[in-house]
């Protein structure tokens, strides 16, 4: 597979991994979790990942652990490692400290930078039963 086939697949693994997270905590404390969580994109917990999310998001996350499952099992171990780096990359321009979120009832939209593009990108997240959940459906 060729680096032009695997970018789109991170952008869209990015995509759909920072939109995950969930608990009691503040909606930037979870956000800075899932996205320490996703960055071992081989060994992603796919079932803790579901556990950030709204019951409604189950679909996103299954479709992305089927298409990143294929994806590995396609890739050859130079584009592997190709793969690797620019996970690598992404999360080293992740700034962990910079998110910011406006909460308004219960619901949040947390801003973070940055994307494997380097750009901002923000996410929905709904408080249910005194937890914050990323809402995916909302995005």
């Amino acid at each position: 597979m060729k680096l032009s086939v695997v970018m789109p697949l991170l952008a869209l693994m990015a995509s759909l991994l920072v939109a995950c997270g969930g608990s009691s905590e503040k909606p930037e404390e979870v956000v800075r979790n899932v996205l320490t969580l996703t960055q071992d994109f081989e060994n992603l917990d796919y079932d803790k990942l579901r556990s950030y999310t709204t019951e409604g998001s189950s679909a996103q996350i299954d479709e992305m652990e089927k298409q990143m499952t294929e994806m590995i099992e396609k890739l050859g171990e130079e584009e592997l490692v190709q793969f690797r780096e620019q996970v690598k990359k992404m999360a080293e321009q992740q700034d962990l400290e910079s998110i910011k979120c406006e909460e308004e009832e219960d619901k949040a939209t947390c801003t973070f930078c940055c994307t494997p593009m380097g750009n901002e990108d923000d996410m929905t997240l709904v408080k249910q039963d005194g937890k914050w959940l990323v809402d995916m459906t909302a995005e």
